[in-house]
């Protein structure tokens, strides 16, 4: 075996590092420039931190950032202390709507009822005149403060009971239909009322034939009834039936009132008294239209719901 010493291994010189090109200088005070024309910037110092990284800076205790608060949690705040409030508002108002009247409530309402009486007052306004202007101005009234009663009435809490709500509502029922015939009879009453005063005169209708012709009876006659035809003819344009029906039929009564006395003279001035002599005309058993209107109020239960509701008022009361 040999024994010669191993010769050393030769040793590689470390790598010359490669640095960056020197940068060229222009002539006319530019920065400089690397070859190939890219802008030079000097490497960083181990150290130092460069231009480009900005530091964060810790925010101090107390200290309000810089940014408004987040829009979207600004107004998730704001609506959840809306919809807290309108919760609170809620119940609040489910507990008194909820809630069943007091006895006290019961009484007031029986005494807002036992205080109003629409139909007196309307009694009370028509029996002071017959004037038909007046009687219209007092029916007009006393619906007026009616209407006002039955708002009033409603708004009690009283109307919070199912038993004494539903009785409440039959009676306004009730007196919505009372109210359309008042109005219907607002209508009505100022020519009839005219009527009767130009057509139940003594000397209306009636002729003395016994000295005249029957021309002559059917002149007077005509001019007997003159006032009390132009009333009548008016009132048969009327668009109430009742009032129209009314006027038709005493128009065919007077028609054949006319036709009798001028019969009569006509027999009496030929001297002929072999014919025979005509009937009298029945005056017409037919109902005026103000009778109509106070016979259909009847018909209606107006005071009976009226005296339901305020005896369940009272007896609610007493519970």
């Amino acid at each position: 075996m040999n024994n010669q010493p191993t010769p050393p291994m030769p040793q590689t010189p470390p790598p010359t590092p490669q640095m960056p090109p020197a940068p060229t200088q222009p002539a006319n005070g530019q920065p400089p420039v690397l070859q190939g024309g890219q802008p030079y910037s000097p490497p960083p110092m181990p150290g130092v931190p460069s231009q480009s990284a900005q530091p964060i800076q810790p925010m101090m205790p107390g200290q309000m950032p810089r940014s408004g608060m987040n829009k979207g949690l600004l107004w998730g705040i704001i609506g959840g202390s809306i919809a807290l409030v309108l919760l609170i508002i809620g119940v609040v108002v489910a507990i008194v709507l909820l809630s069943g009247p007091s006895t006290q409530d019961y009484k007031d309402a029986a005494k807002m009822m036992s205080d109003f009486k629409y139909s007196d007052n309307l009694e009370k306004g028509i029996s002071k005149t017959k004037d038909a202007s007046q009687v219209k101005k007092a029916i007009e009234g006393a619906l007026t403060e009616a209407d006002a009663h039955f708002n009033k009435l409603e708004k009690t809490k009283a109307m919070r009971d199912p038993e004494v709500k539903k009785l409440y509502q039959e009676y306004r029922s009730e007196y919505n239909k009372a109210k359309q015939l008042l109005q219907r009879f607002v209508n009505v009453y100022p020519d009839y009322v005219s009527s009767i005063e130009v057509c139940n005169g003594t000397s209306v209708g009636y002729v003395s034939y016994f000295d005249k012709t029957g021309a002559q009876a059917g002149e007077e006659f005509d001019k007997s009834i003159a006032d009390c035809s132009k009333v009548l003819n008016k009132m048969k344009n009327s668009d109430d039936s009742d009032t129209k029906k009314y006027a038709e039929t005493m128009i065919s009564y007077y028609n054949s009132l006319r036709e009798y006395y001028v019969t009569m003279a006509n027999i009496y001035s030929s001297k002929d008294y072999t014919t025979k002599l005509p009937k009298y005309p029945n005056l017409p058993d037919v109902k005026d239209p103000v009778s109509s209107v106070t016979d259909d109020l009847d018909k209606y239960g107006l005071s009976n719901k009226e005296q339901d509701l305020y005896n369940l008022l009272l007896k609610k009361a007493k519970e």
